[in-house]
């Protein structure tokens, strides 16, 4: 299905219509680790490429509609609407959470978790978060805005330890 700008623009609101957002002052608790995972992921694409806030946001919108086409069964052409380098950010971003693209996840999750419908409610909430974050911080501040907080947010040092988008519910102990 070819998707228009209006539907690449509003595919955040209409998420966030579907599930339980994340409310401001709950991001210190459960979800601290995850969301700090999602913002070091962009502050090095912000780095690598020199992305602005709108390009950030893009890049979540090609991941809501990757979680989309999975969940619905439904392959969603938004092509027109990505630069060159979404498709390889998106990428990097869904290894934390979408097992076809990490090998490792897949060996870490229990059987058949996939068919489960709340499995990617988790790693819904954390990205409309975050894109939320990117949208308040970039109308405040400007283009440059969130990554000007993250720098500071995070300082020089990039954590590398890698961890899954994931409930712990959903993996093997």
């Amino acid at each position: 299905m070819k998707i228009n700008r209006y539907q690449f623009d509003s595919i955040a609101s209409k998420t966030k219509q579907t599930i339980t957002p994340i409310r401001r002052g709950e991001e210190d608790g459960v979800y601290f680790e995850y969301l700090a995972l999602l913002e070091i992921c962009l502050y090095r694409f912000h780095l690598k490429y020199g992305l602005n806030g709108r390009q950030a946001k893009e890049i979540l919108q090609v991941v809501l509609f990757d979680i989309k086409s999975i969940t619905d069964h439904q392959e969603y052409d938004y092509t027109k609407w990505m630069e060159q380098c979404y498709r390889s950010c998106a990428d990097t971003i869904e290894e934390l959470f979408i097992p076809e693209k990490n090998p490792d996840l897949k060996k870490a999750l229990k059987e058949g978790v996939m068919e489960n419908d709340d499995f990617f409610e988790f790693a819904r909430k954390n990205v409309i978060r975050i894109y939320e974050s990117v949208t308040q911080w970039t109308k405040d501040f400007g283009p440059e805005g969130y990554f000007n907080f993250i720098r500071n947010y995070i300082g020089t040092e990039i954590q590398s330890s890698k961890k899954y988008l994931v409930e712990d519910h959903f993996l093997k102990i």
